[in-house]
């Protein structure tokens, strides 16, 4: 069984607070992603941050799939109250984040730091726990993972740093262009690719 984490955009980089439909196509390719790696690998367990955008749609989808058996799943809190200053009520608002945190168990749910948020190094310090204890990054990144290496001010390219530096294989879904990859771990990422081979996830396309 692998362990898998998700990095990805909050909602001003994907389709915003309003429009529950918009992101349809993307919870759906995060189900069959999470499916994907759950019948290569005869179970997984998944790891979400409870961050607005992709953490929360991938904390949701993996708690539903959950009942099918061969999976687990964890949250990484960074530290308490990360939701202080999300909307109330709406979509990726305080009240959905309690409905998340209520569908795991206290056995489940790992707050990194016991104390409420400080500084944007709270998230960093929790995404790399996430990546330290995972065999494969998910990254839902609007760019190329070669992007990401320039990419200043963006927690999900940072984590794809990290991801990089720790040799972590990245499975990368691009919701520009539709494409899902698999990249072999390693910093300069072609050295291993003739070897250990591009892969590319069912439904997907080889770059």
């Amino acid at each position: 069984m692998k362990t898998i984490c998700f990095t990805g955009h909050r909602p001003k980089d994907l389709h915003g607070y309003a429009d529950r439909a918009l992101y349809q196509p993307l919870t759906d390719e995060i189900e069959r992603i999470i499916k994907k790696l759950r019948d290569q690998n005869d179970g997984v367990t998944v790891i979400t941050g409870g961050a607005q955008g992709v953490d929360m749609i991938a904390g949701f989808v993996a708690s539903r799939l959950m009942v099918e058996g061969r999976l687990g799943c964890r949250l990484y809190i960074p530290c308490f109250g990360q939701d202080s200053k999300w909307s109330a009520t709406g979509l990726f608002s305080q009240a959905q984040y309690a409905q998340l945190l209520a569908r795991y168990s206290v056995e489940q749910t790992k707050y990194l730091k016991s104390r409420a948020y400080v500084s944007p190094q709270d998230m960093t310090d929790r995404n790399h726990a996430m990546v330290n204890d995972s065999d494969i990054v998910v990254a839902i990144y609007n760019h190329s993972l070669e992007h990401a290496a320039t990419h200043k001010g963006s927690g999900t390219a940072e984590c794809i740093r990290y991801a990089q530096k720790m040799r972590k294989p990245i499975l990368h879904h691009n919701t520009k262009t539709g494409k899902t990859t698999m990249y072999a771990g390693v910093e300069q990422q072609r050295m291993d690719l003739d070897t250990v081979g591009k892969l590319s996830v069912e439904g997907g396309e080889k770059k």
